[in-house]
C-alpha cells in the first residue's frame, strides 16, 4: 500500500493517466526487481526462502499423529488448506468489491472512470478517490502475495516482479469483462482451464513448446478484443437477460 501510494502520488499529482500510468507501474516493478536482485538481506537474485517447520498434529479421532494437519496461524499445512484459504480470499475480495460498488466510494469510482473532468466539476476530489482505489487494490494484491509466498515457501525477484506476472493479473478482467464483478472471476477461470489443459496435452504428447502459455494468452486476448470487446461476461449476461453496466462511451451517448 505504501508503494502504491508513492506511485499514485507521482502519477495523479502530475496528471499521468491511461497508458502512461500503466507504463509507470511496469517501470516501478522493473526497478523493484533490479533492486531486490542486489538486496543480499533477502537473498538477492537467488531468492528468499521461508523456513519450513515440520509440525505433527495429533489426530484426535484416530489417536495418532497427523502430518498433514493445518496451522492457519503460521500458514502451514496441506495444499488442501491453501485451496480453501485461496477460496476464502477470493470470496472475501468479491464481497468487498460488491460492497464498495454499492456505497459512496463506488459511485465516485464510476464517475471518475466515466468522465473524470465532469466528476471534478461536480465536486468529487478525484485525486483522493483515485488514491483510495489504488491503495485498496494494492492491499488486496499484497495479501495475495503473502499467500503466494507461504504456498511456495520462496520468493524470487524474477518470478514476482516479472512483467509476465502483471500481464497474467490483468488478463482475467480484460477477457472476463472490465467494470463487472463476475467478469474477472470468469476470465481467470477460462484462462486457467485453457492453460492447464494445454500443459496437460503437451505433457501427454511428449512435445514441448516454449512460451505456450504466453501464446495462448495472446490468442485469447486477440479473440476477446475482436469478438467480445467488453469481455465474456457482459456478452453472456446480455443473452441471459441480465442488465449489463453501460460502457463509458455508451454513457456519453445516452
Amino acid at each position: 500500500v505504501a508503494a502504491a501510494s508513492l506511485i499514485g502520488w507521482l502519477a495523479f499529482r502530475f496528471g499521468i493517466g491511461g497508458t502512461y500510468f500503466a507504463l509507470l507501474t511496469i517501470a516501478f516493478a522493473e526497478f523493484t526487481r533490479i533492486g531486490f536482485d542486489h538486496f543480499d538481506w533477502v537473498g538477492g537474485s537467488g531468492g528468499f526462502f521461508l523456513k519450513v517447520v515440520q509440525q505433527d498434529h495429533v489426530d484426535l479421532l484416530g489417536g495418532g499423529v497427523d502430518r498433514f494437519g493445518c496451522d492457519l496461524l503460521h500458514l502451514r499445512g496441506h495444499p488442501l488448506m491453501f485451496y480453501y484459504l485461496a477460496l476464502a480470499l477470493a470470496v472475501g475480495g468479491f464481497v468487498l468489491s460488491a460492497q464498495l460498488l454499492r456505497g459512496r466510494l463506488g459511485f465516485y469510482f464510476r464517475a471518475i472512470r466515466d468522465n473524470e473532468e465532469a466528476a471534478r466539476a461536480a465536486g468529487v476530489d478525484t485525486f483522493r478517490y483515485k488514491m483510495y482505489a489504488l491503495q485498496i487494490s494494492a492491499g488486496m494484491t499484497g495479501l495475495a502475495g503473502v499467500f503466494f509466498a507461504f504456498y511456495y515457501n520462496n520468493l524470487f525477484p524474477e518470478q514476482i516482479f516479472n512483467m509476465g506476472r502483471s500481464i497474467e493479473i490483468i488478463l482475467g478482467p480484460i477477457i472476463g469483462g472490465v467494470g463487472t464483478l463476475f467478469g474477472p472471476i470468469l476470465g481467470a477461470a477460462v484462462l486457467t482451464v485453457l492453460s492447464e489443459s494445454i500443459n496437460e496435452l503437451l505433457a501427454l504428447s511428449g512435445y514441448e513448446i516454449p512460451g505456450a502459455k504466453q501464446i495462448l494468452y495472446g490468442i485469447a486476448l486477440g479473440l476477446a478484443i475482436m469478438f467480445m470487446p467488453h469481455g465474456i461476461w457482459p456478452a453472456i449476461a446480455n443473452r441471459l437477460g441480465f442488465r449489463r453496466p453501460a460502457a463509458p462511451d455508451e454513457d456519453a451517448d445516452a
